[in-house]
Parts: C-alpha cells; structure tokens; sequence
C-alpha cells in the first residue's frame, strides 16, 4: 500500500516531465522507495515471527518446559519465628535474628538438598527473603498450640500482607510450641509437628506452612510440608499405589536420625501434574512479573 501509494506521487510529480535530469533523479526516487518499503516489510516479518513475543507457547505449557534443570523453580520465601521459639534461643537479644537467620538459611540448603535428589528429577530452588519476630501484639494470629487455628490464623494475616505489597511468597512460621490438633472423638492429639494447605503453594491465603523448630528433622518436615503445597499427597492408599520409605510417606518418626531423602515415582507425578496446571500460575516463568492474587 505504501509503495503503490509513493509510486502515484513520483508519476504525477516532476517525473512527468521529458527532461533527462528529472528523469535520472525520477529514478534514484523510484529505486530508493523501493529499497525502503522493502527493508520495512522484512522488518514487519521478523517482529511477527518473533519467539519472544509470542503470548502463548506450546513447549512453555509442557512439563519438560518445567523440568529442564536450566529452567528450575525457586521459590521465594519469608519466615517468621513466634515468641516462644525466640525466647528459647541460647543467644542475646541483638544477636537472636542474625543467629536465626543463619540458622533458617542452613534449613533451607538442607530442604533444598531433598527436592535436588535425583529420584524427583526437577531442580527447586529457594529465595530467602527475610527472617522475622512474630510479636504478641499480633492480634490477628492466635498463638496457641491448636496447629489447625494457629495456622489459619497466620495464613490469613500473611495474605493481607502479600496483597498490601501486591507480591507473592511462601511463609513459613517456626515454633517453638508443642503443635496438637483435636481428633475426632475431640480429644488433643500431639502426634503433629507441622501443617500446611494441599496445592496451597500460589494460593494468597494458603501459600504457607507451620512447622515445629527443635530437632534435627525440621528441614525434612518442611520438605514434606512444601511438597504438600505443591500438590503432593502421602504415598500409600487411598492416594496412590506408592509403598516403601520415601519422602512423602504418611509414617513419620520425628525422632529418627535416618530419614528418607528419596522421592516415590507417585510423588514425581504428582508434582509434575501440579505444576502443569492453572493452580502453579505463581511458578510458571512467564508469570514471574504477574501477581494475580486470588
């Protein structure tokens, strides 16, 4: 359309004219107006077929997009540590956070280390944002032993945060209290050491978890509680057809010194599922700057 356009102004221009001068510049006009139209259509294709600008992508949305260590997940995270976990640390009062930080930065390798085993053949990674007191005059958290309230309860107050900073993270709260939660027959029951919400991990009131701090299993519990937020259920029945000892077992001994480290083929898949789906928007790369908070 242009160059038809730019054609129909040299004929009716100085172009009509007998003289040989005109005509010679006639011609370098044609031939430039020529090379011009051309070098813009090319430059038209090229921005159209670019991959970077393509809005969707059939190998983005596969799982071996996903899988590709090059292209491995991390997670940012912020940890909070409540009154009665910071009171117990052996360290002053200036010094607690630092220590604690260092101490929360050595958990987070040794989950890392977990989610690296080769048995789950995807590279997780974790970004530590920050490490904080959770204060009494927190009105909005219920500091007690009861994990279903205490949870609750912290989950919801994280939420407001992350929508008020309009961002996305996984919180984790450590605690220094002994977790119970009440069983059917309404009894207290104290075989829990942490909790978290099923496919939570991009939820904004449910990316979170509540983890017992004390003894040599609190990165593998933490490990166990962030495959849950990602959609990874116990292995056995009425989950799956998983058996044997592996990370994601329903039987777990917070007292044992030899836990598992390896991933069930029921864990892999299940994970691999999850983060195919809508509910991993949060870890998909091309939402990295796109924070839908539902």
């Amino acid at each position: 359309m242009s160059l038809a356009l730019d054609l129909v102004l040299v004929k009716h221009g100085r172009c009509a004219e007998t003289d040989l001068s005109n005509m010679n510049t006639c011609l370098v006009l044609i031939i430039f107006v020529l090379i011009l139209n051309i070098c813009i259509c090319r430059n038209h294709n090229d921005v159209s077929e670019s991959p970077s600008l393509k809005l969707w992508s059939k190998e983005k949305d596969s799982i071996e997009y996903y899988t590709k260590p090059k292209n491995g997940i991390t997670v940012p995270i912020m940890i909070h540590l409540d009154k009665n976990l910071s009171t117990k640390l052996p360290v002053k009062n200036k010094m607690r956070s630092q220590k604690f930080k260092m101490a929360a930065r050595r958990v987070l390798r040794d989950v890392e280390d977990i989610f690296e085993h080769s048995s789950l053949n995807l590279t997780i990674s974790f970004q530590l944002l920050d490490v904080k007191i959770l204060k009494n005059k927190i009105a909005k958290i219920a500091m007690d032993g009861d994990v279903v309230k205490y949870l609750k309860t912290y989950c919801r107050w994280q939420g407001e945060q992350k929508l008020k900073h309009e961002n996305w993270w996984f919180s984790i709260l450590f605690t220094g209290l002994d977790l119970f939660y009440f069983d059917d027959m309404g009894h207290a029951a104290k075989r829990v050491t942490s909790r978290s919400y099923m496919k939570g991990m991009c939820s904004i009131n449910n990316s979170c978890t509540l983890t017992e701090w004390g003894n040599k299993n609190t990165a593998f519990m933490l490990a166990h509680e962030i495959a849950h937020s990602l959609g990874v259920p116990h292995d056995g029945y009425p989950n799956n057809e998983c058996r044997g000892r592996h990370v994601m077992s329903a039987v777990f001994s917070p007292l044992s010194h030899n836990q598992a480290k390896s991933w069930s083929p029921c864990s892999r898949r299940a994970l691999k599922h999850y983060l195919s789906s809508k509910r991993a928007w949060c870890l998909k790369p091309e939402e990295n700057n796109k924070y839908i908070l539902v």
